[in-house]
């Protein structure tokens, strides 16, 4: 007479389980899914790194008015008269000219954007006279 420990030990192994490809194949989509979700994740973060920069340079060309309607004269340099952070989003100075080459009457002030590098109004570059 067979036994019936045999039967329940074949029927077992007659399951359908997850093979190791079938294993394989998931965590290459998982991975893949992983990816494009940081890559996405880094594009959201260098826009939201411009768009800081932008508003920075927007309050301080505010503030420079607001220094030129007090004192009939725009600050020499931005540091020493201003109280507004004077460091782009990736940790450069910005750049600012006194009765500059694109705002005679007024100040220019840019960054140089993400790659930091003076290209002279590369697509990069973040300043108060374009938009």
């Amino acid at each position: 007479m067979p036994s019936t420990a045999g039967r329940a030990g074949n029927a077992r192994r007659n399951e359908r389980a997850f093979t190791l490809l079938e294993m394989l194949v998931v965590s290459g989509l998982i991975l893949l899914l992983a990816g494009l979700l940081v890559a996405a994740g880094a594009e959201l973060r260098k826009h939201a790194l411009v768009k800081e920069t932008r508003a920075r340079v927007r309050a301080l060309g505010a503030a420079c008015e607001n220094y030129y309607a007090s004192y009939r004269q725009y600050p020499p340099a931005l540091p020493e008269y201003l109280s507004i952070n004077t460091v782009d989003a990736w940790g450069n100075n910005f750049q600012y000219t006194i009765g500059g080459t694109h705002n005679p009457s007024f100040v220019d002030i840019y960054s140089h954007g993400p790659d930091g590098e003076d290209d002279s109004g590369g697509d990069d570059d973040i300043n108060n006279w374009t938009r």
